[in-house]
């Protein structure tokens, strides 16, 4: 009688621990394809001057890791315990360079939270709210980044420097201007601008008439498309 007892509870607890097993299957694949499409969206929708295809390749794979980590410590006290201590000694020092950078991974990490805490329908509906947001900069970002171009201008010094004499030259050349970087310290001064180029041989006029205002200026211009 025990035998059988203890035959029922094995299968029991078996077939509970396959059930588990399937659903951390099925939210992890859905947590990966989520993941892709935030990384879709990052590459085509983003305004970030950086190369967005390398930021956006990491993720997936904090999705992932997200959602393993809380699947794991959800059900044990002491595993959330020791989470919290194990993060109180390691720390992540990443570059953010810009916000954008920081919500998008905020959102890949929505994700791994959401499917390992079992909420899929919930993380998928918030998911899918926030893509029909970020949509409408897809088509702006192609309405202005034709023909675009990120144009630096750098000095070592800043004495006698003026932000509206550059941009004067610019606007003579460009059919749209617009600053990006104004890092002006005090040793050296740093200006990016996206600007619009109908004919490229403009570039060699631009870089004279900058190089007129001040000798030391270095110049330097990359296409947008460099940049996905």
């Amino acid at each position: 009688m025990n035998a059988f007892k203890l035959s029922i509870r094995k299968f029991v607890t078996d077939a509970v621990n396959e059930v588990q097993f399937f659903d951390f299957l099925l939210h992890l694949i859905m947590a990966v394809i989520l993941g892709v499409i935030l990384q879709q969206l990052y590459i085509r929708c983003g305004n970030s001057v950086s190369n967005r295809r390398k930021t956006a390749s990491n993720f997936v794979l904090l999705a992932c890791v997200t959602m393993i980590v809380i699947s794991i410590v959800k059900s044990s006290l002491a595993l959330s315990l020791g989470l919290v201590g194990a993060l109180s000694i390691v720390r992540f020092r990443a570059a953010i360079k810009e916000p954008e950078e920081l919500t998008y991974l905020f959102i890949a990490i929505s994700i791994g939270l959401g499917m390992g805490a079992g909420q899929p329908g919930i993380t998928c509906t918030g998911f899918g709210v926030i893509s029909l947001l970020i949509l409408p900069r897809f088509f702006s970002r192609k309405l202005h980044l034709d023909n675009g171009f990120l144009l630096t201008v750098s000095n070592e010094s800043s004495d006698g420097i003026k932000l509206s004499e550059i941009t004067e030259v610019l606007e003579k050349y460009c059919s749209n201007v617009r600053l990006n970087r104004y890092d002006y310290p005090g040793t050296r001064s740093d200006f990016a601008f996206h600007v619009q180029i109908d004919d490229t041989n403009r570039l060699d006029s631009i870089r004279t008439d900058l190089v007129a205002i001040n000798d030391q200026f270095h110049v330097a211009c990359l296409n947008t498309d460099d940049f996905v």
